[in-house]
Order: structure tokens, then sequence, then C-alpha cells
């Protein structure tokens, strides 16, 4: 049994279950408020019962099929693909590489045309599985498990890899074209997708642009709301095991996908989301897609001593604004039937949520550890998991943290949850591709 106890008010509907498959939180818009009804037990007769339960095993049966019919797609989070070079050597990421035993160049380069990136040659080849430093005795997995489990779930499982150091819209755009051949393969039908931390805000992205091709989404550790996570690592660099020399400030700098997890600047509230404040705890509202609020603060590169180039600079601004594109993507669009969506995250874990400026613990200008840690995954913090409050969606808790949250067991029966609330599982797709960015 489920008890459920609802709160409703004009515009949104709370539910509290007790459940673990659950929702511990649904957030409806106004014309998606339903009434809640009380039931009243009763000692059904043992036919009944066995009706009940011959019901049971025939709706059981469908459910199987309905879920064998409905491909799904796994996108992973920043950092999370395996990356070669030209002659196929692993530059990301290897045990080696993680031990500090070799350093390879990830850089990407400063040139910029027509909104483009140059290339360098690196590609992505498949999704990090795990990260292996001594056999058997040192290392991390990481999507391992829940690649392994995805493959028993009775439907076609598919796992798209990108370039996460490149621009987040080109992502989106390749992302949306391998979810069309996949729909084409099995007959036009949508597309399930699952995806993790920066994933899904690229899968988000593609579901504005493209939601013919979603049969529904479920989005795990993703920081719709943006944060402060990712400016330590352009302030102070950011360790790969023991090796703090592959991703230095000088390098994610220029990686556009980088600065696309920073919160758009007037799309929630600044002083809360821009995750920055003075040493008297008071909200300090930071563009981070502009570049003279990095130059005013001394924020990253510009707390250097020594100025930028001039043309790294016009680099860093380019990378700048191809974040807040791709951020723009990710706005509630009224003109949009919105498939159901799934949040998954955790509040166990402290997690940092705000930097001061000048505190007592300051490298260059920005204290790292002083600000109180607040709930969420280690990583993210739990409010900033949630996307638009236009959007209808339900949140479900883990204990699991941010790098393994695709490890929990619980997530298989989550989606077919999502299977199980969509109406119609084999609807074809009639809109033609084409691109909106």
């Amino acid at each position: 049994a489920t008890t459920a106890t609802t709160t409703t008010t004009t515009t949104t509907t709370i539910t509290h279950y007790t459940l673990s498959l659950s929702p511990i939180h649904t957030h409806l818009t106004h014309s998606q408020v339903v009434p809640s009804h009380s039931l009243t037990p009763t000692n059904p007769p043992l036919t009944h019962l066995l009706i009940v339960r011959l019901l049971n095993d025939q709706a059981e049966r469908k459910r199987q099929k309905r879920r064998a019919k409905i491909p799904l797609v796994t996108i992973h989070g920043i950092k999370g693909s395996v990356l070669v070079d030209a002659k196929d050597n692993i530059v990301w990421l290897t045990g080696a590489q993680a031990a500090g035993l070799s350093t390879p160049d990830l850089s990407l380069p400063k040139k910029w045309k027509n909104g483009v990136q140059s290339y360098d040659g690196i590609r992505p080849k498949h999704t990090l599985k795990a990260v292996t430093v001594i056999p058997y005795l040192v290392g991390a997995s990481l999507y391992e498990e829940w690649l392994q489990r995805s493959q028993t779930l009775g439907c076609p499982s598919y796992e798209f890899c990108y370039d996460w150091r490149r621009s987040n819209c080109e992502s989106v755009i390749k992302f949306a074209s391998y979810l069309r051949w996949i729909s084409a393969k099995y007959n036009g039908v949508k597309v399930q997708v699952i995806a993790h931390s920066m994933g899904g805000n690229i899968a988000f992205a593609a579901l504005n642009l493209y939601p013919e091709l979603f049969h529904s989404l479920m989005c795990c550790g993703t920081p719709f709301r943006g944060g402060p996570a990712f400016f330590p690592d352009m302030h102070i660099g950011m360790a790969t095991g023991r090796n703090w020399d592959i991703l230095t400030p000088s390098v994610i700098s220029f990686f556009p996908s980088m600065h696309s997890i920073s919160h758009l600047f007037g799309e929630h509230d600044d002083a809360t989301y821009s995750g920055c404040v003075d040493k008297d705890m008071k909200p300090i509202p930071i563009d981070w897609h502009n570049i003279n609020d990095w130059k005013k603060y001394k924020a990253g590169l510009f707390a250097n001593s020594e100025p930028l180039s001039e043309a790294d600079e016009a680099a860093f601004e380019c990378c700048l604004n191809d974040a807040k594109k791709f951020r723009s993507l990710l706005k509630y669009r009224a003109d949009v039937n919105y498939p159901p969506l799934f949040i998954f995250g955790s509040n166990t874990a402290p997690t940092p949520k705000y930097v001061m400026k000048d505190g007592p613990k300051s490298i260059r200008g920005w204290d790292f550890d002083t600000c109180p840690k607040h709930p969420g995954d280690g990583r993210v913090p739990f409010s900033h998991i949630l996307p638009s409050d236009q959007l209808s969606y339900e949140v479900f808790l883990t204990e699991y943290q941010h790098d393994v949250l695709l490890s929990d067991p619980r997530i298989p029966g989550l989606l077919q949850k999502l299977v199980d609330q969509v109406a119609d599982t084999n609807q074809s797709i009639y809109n033609p591709y084409h691109s909106r960015l």
C-alpha cells in the first residue's frame, strides 16, 4: 500500500510518499492538478484475490512487452567519455594518467570562426566505464555498473558519447541526430533517455528543440540551475586522481562546456544561483557569461598577476558567448509538449553552494572552504537539480553521490514507471529534422 498526503495550492500539487519508487516531490502545473480520493480497505474473498492475481500477471506481461518496444539511450556527464587522438591512443582517461605517471594535452584550440571552435583531432570513443590504477586494488567504477544493468532491462539499450570539452551546442545537435537514427531504426518510436549530470542539460536542450524524439527523460544530478561547482576548477584547477597537471585552469578555462554549467544571469535569482558571497555572507550577483565580471572580481585566469593576451581574452569570451547560448536553450518553452520528466538526485552529502570573495581561506582572492555546505550529492546542491518551475516533473531521492548516481539499483524501476506513464508508446515521428539553433 502507498501512504500519501497531498497539499494543493493554486499552482502546484506537492505529494509526499512512503514507497521507495514514489516521488518525494511532484511538481504539476495548475491544469494537471488531480483531486485526491479516499479508498476504504476491505477484506475481499479468495476468488477476488485470484482474479486480481491473474489481472496483475496479465498487466505485467503487457508492461514487459511495452518496455521491449521503447529504446533506451544513456548520455554521460562531463568527463564521462574516453577520448582518443588521431592514432586511437587514449588521452582520457587511463590509470597511468590518473596516477600522475603521464599527462596528456587536452587543450582545445583557441581559434574560433563563425562561432565554432577549431578542432584538435581528439574524439570521443565510448562512455568511460571505469578507471584502474592498480588492477584489483586501486581504481574507480563510473558508468560500468549502470551500463551492464541497462543491457538486462529487456529493451534496446544504447549509449551516446560526446567530447565533453567542446561546445554543448554542438553536442545537442549530435545527440538529436543520434536519437533520430535510433528512432528510425525502430520504426519511428520515441526514445527514452536517461542522462547524468551535464548530459541532462544536453538532453533537455535537445528536448526543447526536438520534443518529437523523446518518449520520456530521466535526469540524474543535472545542474539545471547552474551554480558555482565549476568555479574552483577554473580558479585553482581540478585533480584527476593524483594528477593536477591534466585539467589546469589554463586548460579547462577554454572548454566551452565548463562555462555551460554556470547560471544564466537573469534566469533565476541571480543572488542565489551565481553562488558568490562576500565575507559578510551577502550575495554577489555575478554574470559568469560576461568577461567584464571575470575581470572585475579577478576570477580564474584574471586573478593572475600577468594579464591574458588579446588573443586568449578573445578566445575566452567566445567560450562565454557559446555557453550563454547553450544555457538559453534550457529555458522553458510554452510551445513544447513536454513528455514525462523524472529528476533523480541526492540531498545526503555536504555540497558547496557558495564561494566567498576575500574570505579567510582565500586563494588568489576566492575562498572555497569557509561557506557552510548544503544538502546535495557532493557536487551539485539538491536545490540546483530542479528545472523550471513552469515544468511538471517528479523528484526521487537517493543516497548515492554524484559520480555514481546511476549505480542506484532502483533506476530500472523508475524507467519502467516512466514507460507506464506514457499512454502511446509507439507514436511515429512526423516532424522533419531541422536545426533551430
